[in-house]
Order: structure tokens, then C-alpha cells, then sequence
């Protein structure tokens, strides 16, 4: 399945799309918008053009700028056969992510919809699902680190996601085809958790009947 979606009747403008979004590395189908829209949901991107304006049919019916009609994939970018009225503007249809205007480069569309596609995929892999650029700082500190074969320490109040960012971390490096456990040291006594996370021999202590592999 490619990443990349292009859904117009514009074979200029989507050949032009193609090409610039294969030459910053992604797998681009171009597709029709009265095709099956079903697989959308597998792409990372969805780009829509020549839609997106009052009376243009397209994926599920009519654009409408103020209407909540627009197909969506993980994240769907749009570019109008016709510039918004000024009173449209800023009310982009539901479900898109952002509106380019017509005269848009190529490059343009694909310099900002790979970074999407390229969030979209981190969220997935992830798990840590944000639009704030708070959240968007720690997916990138994750993919940093991630690699590192080094100590991590994540703090934060309760509640704040600290799992997930080691989930994140976990998934993308070189150990994410082993187990990730996740231990709650809070709910041990500390006169076993050295026992609980690295294990003992028999006879290590009274009431070591028996030899114990820890959770490390």
C-alpha cells in the first residue's frame, strides 16, 4: 500500500505530485476520486485536489468548505480547483488538515505533507497522539533517543503519558522485537524488589524455597 495518496482528475498537477513526493522518499499512488475509498484509511496521507470548493464532487460526494463531507485518511491535505472566498477562509471542510491555495508548488505540498506523513507514522507507532507542538517536541526527542543504547529516565506528573514515551522508545529501537515490561516499583515492598526485577538463588534469603528468574 503506498503512503501517499493523490486523489484528483488534474493529471498535471498529480504527476507533479508524484514526482515530488517520490523524490522525498515516499510510495505514492495517484487514484480517482470516484474510486474506491475504503483503502484511504490505510494511508499515511491523503492528498485531495481540485476539490474542496462549493459544487465539486469528490471522495463522498461534494466538497463544501463548511461542510464535514471530506473523506479522511490518517491525515488529509487539500488544494481547491478555486481560491476560498475571503469569508471561507479559515474554515477548512472537516477532516482536512490544511488547505493550500491553487497556485501551490509541488514541492511545497510535499516538503509539508512529509512531515505529516512522517508524524502520522511515529503516532502510530507510538502511540502519543498530540497536535500541540509540546507533543510534537517529545515525538522528536523519542526518535532521537530511541537508537541510543543508554539509560532513559522519563518524569511527569500521573497521568501524563510516561509509559507511552517508553512504549515509543521501546518501538523504535534496536530491542523492539523483545519484550518491553512495564514494572509498577511504587507496589513493592523494598524488601523484594531487588528479588522482583533481578531475581534470586535458592537460599538467597529465609523464604527462598527456590531459585527465581527477576523480570530483567
Amino acid at each position: 500500500m503506498s503512503e501517499i495518496l493523490v486523489s484528483t482528475h488534474d493529471l498535471p498537477r498529480a504527476g507533479a505530485l508524484r514526482t515530488a513526493f517520490r523524490e522525498a522518499g515516499f510510495g505514492v499512488e495517484l487514484v480517482t476520486p470516484d474510486e474506491d475509498f475504503e483503502r484511504y484509511d490505510e494511508a499515511l496521507l491523503l492528498v485531495v485536489t481540485g476539490g474542496l470548493g462549493p459544487g465539486v464532487e469528490g471522495p463522498e460526494g461534494t466538497f463544501e468548505v463548511e461542510g464535514d463531507t471530506v473523506h479522511r485518511a490518517r491525515a488529509t491535505l487539500g488544494i481547491p480547483a478555486l481560491a476560498y472566498a475571503p469569508a471561507a477562509r479559515g474554515r477548512e471542510p472537516a477532516g482536512v488538515m490544511e488547505v493550500f491555495p491553487p497556485s501551490v508548488r509541488a514541492d511545497e505540498v510535499a516538503l509539508v505533507g512529509g512531515r505529516l506523513a512522517e508524524r502520522v507514522r511515529l503516532q502510530a507507532v507510538t502511540g502519543i497522539v498530540g497536535e500541540t507542538d509540546a507533543m510534537h517536541e517529545v515525538l522528536e526527542r523519542v526518535v532521537q533517543i530511541a537508537p541510543v543504547s543508554s539509560t532513559v529516565l522519563v518524569t511527569g506528573e500521573s497521568g501524563t503519558g510516561k509509559e507511552l514515551v517508553a512504549r515509543g522508545l521501546h518501538a523504535l529501537s534496536p530491542r523492539r522485537h523483545k519484550p518491553f515490561i512495564a514494572v509498577n516499583v511504587a507496589a513493592l515492598p523494598d524488601t523484594l524488589l531487588e528479588s522482583e526485577l533481578f531475581g534470586h538463588e535458592k537460599g538467597a534469603f529465609t523464604g527462598a524455597i527456590d531459585a527465581r528468574k527477576g523480570l530483567f
